[in-house]
């Protein structure tokens, strides 16, 4: 199995929380939500250089459901950083996001402003050989599997190529 890395603003943390199930009780847990450490993506993996993505800042909460559902909601800002030539883009990503198992796949689902990654392979907009990422403002939604491939992905609104923008 591949390694996957997946990293979509501030749902990574958030998948981990649903994947272990930590809701049980009939009444949801809410709480902070404790967003992903920075992260530096290796050329090629999602755009064509090095690109680095961290936290600005983060007033988000998460509520765990007792159907292992989460919902993520509040203010959030991200830093993405081309750093072969130091372009940085300051990002709203603060997108209400649900995340519903579905059997051994995870469906995501996010309302508002949302920074995705895409790994070569993923089902998405553009080439499906390459990485890519983008700003999607609007509803946005994807399935993925076990390994954190995207196996469907849809959105409507409007998308900005991140890539592009940094280059």
């Amino acid at each position: 199995m591949r390694r996957r890395v997946l990293l979509v603003s501030s749902v990574w943390m958030v998948l981990l929380a649903a994947l272990a199930g930590t809701a049980q009780a009939a009444k949801p847990i809410r709480e902070p939500y404790i967003a992903p450490p920075a992260t530096t993506f290796p050329a090629g993996l999602v755009c064509p250089f090095e690109v680095y993505v961290d936290v600005v800042e983060n007033r988000q909460t998460q509520k765990t459901f007792s159907d292992g559902s989460v919902l993520v909601t509040g203010f959030f800002l991200t830093r993405v950083v081309n750093t072969e030539n130091e372009k940085e883009l300051t990002l709203n990503s603060q997108a209400s996001v649900r995340i519903q198992p579905e059997g051994d796949l995870l469906r995501f689902t996010f309302n508002g402003p949302i920074i995705i990654f895409f790994f070569p392979g993923d089902a998405g907009p553009g080439d499906t050989s390459t990485g890519r990422a983008y700003l999607f403002r609007g509803n946005t939604s994807f399935v993925a599997d076990e390994a954190f491939a995207f196996v469907s992905f849809a959105s409507s609104g409007n998308a900005t190529d991140l890539c592009a923008a940094l280059a």
